[in-house]
């Protein structure tokens, strides 16, 4: 179809429509979530849920939680309204596993043998850390993880979490010298 297509070519988990009643009317996956609501059952309280709710109004982020469609695994939406008419008739919902994340993040190319990245939310939880292969989709454990609690955390980290944007020559989790550059960024 083409919403599938277009999910594929911007690399979405999935497209899903709700209608005004929550419940979930179109995915391009076809998984468990087709014919459930996001006002009951195991989808209550899912991104996806938080994404509808926000997503009414105006084009919505919501950052990653467990998805019980992919056993749980972590999934952000980010979400619009869908009118006709100036009336709400739904919500479209995009999923982001992490994958497309993923990608662009790993690319360490010109940072050198210990060159590293890594991306946390706002919760101070590990989203992406590259050398280690800790992504976005990996297990629930590992993407709450606080980083405040890693004693591998580096100075650069500690910077980031505190608002700090910066370059410096920081110790990092081997407590070697290097050079760090840090700096929050907003998901609009």
């Amino acid at each position: 179809t083409p919403l599938r297509n277009i999910a594929k070519k911007r690399h979405y988990s999935d497209l899903i429509i709700l209608n005004t009643d929550g419940e979930v009317v179109f995915t391009t996956e076809g998984r468990s979530d087709l014919g459930q609501s996001v006002e009951e059952g195991p989808l209550t309280t899912s991104a996806l849920a938080r994404c509808f709710q926000s997503a009414q109004d105006e084009v919505t982020y919501t950052n990653f939680g467990p998805y019980p469609p992919l056993s749980g695994k972590p999934v952000a939406f980010v979400g619009a309204p869908i009118r006709k008419g100036g009336d709400l008739v739904g919500v479209l919902a995009l999923a982001l596993t992490g994958k497309g994340i993923q990608r662009v993040l790993s690319n360490v190319g010109g940072l050198g043998n210990t060159g590293d990245i890594f991306l946390v939310s706002k919760e101070n939880h590990y989203c992406f850390h590259s050398r280690h292969g800790q992504a976005i989709g990996g297990t629930l454990e590992e993407s709450k993880k606080d980083v405040r609690d890693d004693v591998s955390a580096s100075e650069a980290l500690q910077l980031v979490l505190e608002g700090t944007t910066g370059q410096s020559v920081l110790r990092n989790h081997d407590s070697d010298l290097v050079l760090s550059t840090y700096s929050p960024i907003k998901i609009q």
